[in-house]
């Protein structure tokens, strides 16, 4: 039996073992049958043993769902299990606004930047990096629990941090971009290969990145600023991680040797969970600084449809976008204008509860959701198009 790559594998025989894996945290589990055959005796330690041969190997995957839970087990766990249920719905803060990371793989969300931010504040470091290891999580408004914590950071992993080149951290964030296949057009859809786990893919936060999906793997980081300067190979960064990837899992070999400047054992979501109790109120202003997006657009050509001097790059440094470039001017094709637009505003420059007693909406929620409708074209186009705001009375 195998294991940890979260994968569910029915059984696979190679030479005479047989290989099996159920999936994780007991989604199924495998049950292996044997064959075992006796033959003639053998001489042992002045003896005649009996010798049993493996004649015959098959398993079979069984779902942990629908099947009756074990009364015994359940006597045994229920004060424990009541316990750590307590413990885990126990709210530690609250939120006024709303939480998610349904596309947290697709562009830069704030809960990811609040896991990247409480790193990097931990760690003193000039980088951090994190996985998004949820995507169906949704947590405000209202309270905030440990339970919420740990979906969003479910793993025990402890916080270093390492010092790393230049170069290292294009190679680091080349093979974290394998995640997503190559497009063959801008219509085409983003995919995931299926073959990297979504915890495979790192985001960093500290320098401004565009990911072109058009390129092969290997050339896809078009833009890597840091404080507005394009990253030199031989540049040098602190980077804030945790201790899985720092040791080179998931395939990151390149962070090999990079010495390590901050280990105090410090479990990343204990972080997280202190940090929301230190606050008390997670506002998503706090932490969200959007630095990465994705192009769908062939960077080069993209380039092209705006000629001149150079243009602010995700963070409003200035980056190498906009140069004049020497290639023939981009053919006539469709232009992009962005209309993000409020109706019946009437006033609300606080959020107000609905039906049900949720406070929602306000002109303080409005101004970051109108932010995140502008960094969407920058995901989808790695260079946002212009942009008309309307707002309705």
């Amino acid at each position: 039996m195998y294991g940890h790559s979260h994968k569910e594998q029915r059984g696979t025989t190679i030479g005479q073992t047989l290989l099996v894996q159920p999936k994780n945290w007991a989604t199924s589990v495998d049950v292996a049958h044997l064959l075992v055959s006796r033959s003639a005796g053998i001489y042992l330690n002045t003896r005649i043993a009996d010798r049993y041969t493996v004649t015959e190997r098959r398993s079979e995957l069984i779902q942990a769902a629908g099947h009756p839970e074990n009364a015994a087990v359940l006597a045994a766990t229920d004060a424990a299990h009541r316990e750590t249920v307590g413990y885990v719905t126990t709210p530690i803060g609250t939120t006024p606004e709303r939480w998610s990371t349904d596309s947290a793989r697709l562009k830069d969300t704030p809960l990811i930047d609040f896991i990247l931010e409480t790193e990097r504040k931990a760690a003193g470091s000039d980088l951090a990096s994190t996985a998004a290891f949820s995507t169906d999580l949704v947590m405000g408004p209202g309270p905030i629990t440990i339970a919420q914590v740990a979906q969003l950071y479910p793993y025990d992993n402890t916080l270093r941090a390492v010092r790393i080149t230049g170069k290292q951290l294009r190679d680091y964030l080349e093979f974290s971009s394998r995640y997503h296949r190559t497009l063959a057009s801008p219509t085409a859809t983003l995919e995931a290969d299926p073959q990297i786990p979504g915890y495979n893919f790192d985001i960093i936060s500290g320098v401004d990145y565009v990911f072109d999906l058009t390129k092969p793997i290997g050339s896809r980081v078009v833009v890597l600023n840091y404080k507005g300067r394009p990253v030199a190979d031989t540049d040098t960064f602190t980077m804030a991680l945790n201790n899985y990837r720092q040791t080179g899992g998931g395939g990151y070999a390149m962070l090999s040797g990079s010495p390590v400047v901050y280990d105090k054992q410090q479990e990343i979501r204990q972080l997280l969970i202190d940090e929301v109790k230190r606050r008390g109120q997670l506002k998503t202003s706090d932490y969200f600084t959007p630095n990465w997006s994705i192009s769908k657009v062939p960077f080069t050509a993209l380039s092209n449809t705006v000629p001149g001097p150079a243009r602010p790059s995700v963070s409003g440094a200035q980056s190498q976008i906009g140069r004049p470039s020497t290639q023939p001017p981009f053919p006539s094709g469709p232009r992009f204008l962005r209309i993000i637009a409020t109706n019946d505003f009437h006033g609300a420059l606080e959020p107000r509860p609905d039906a049900n007693g949720v406070r929602r909406g306000g002109g303080s929620a409005s101004r970051p959701a109108r932010h995140s409708c502008s960094m969407e074209a920058i995901c989808s186009r790695a260079l946002p198009p212009p942009t008309c705001l309307m707002e309705g009375r």
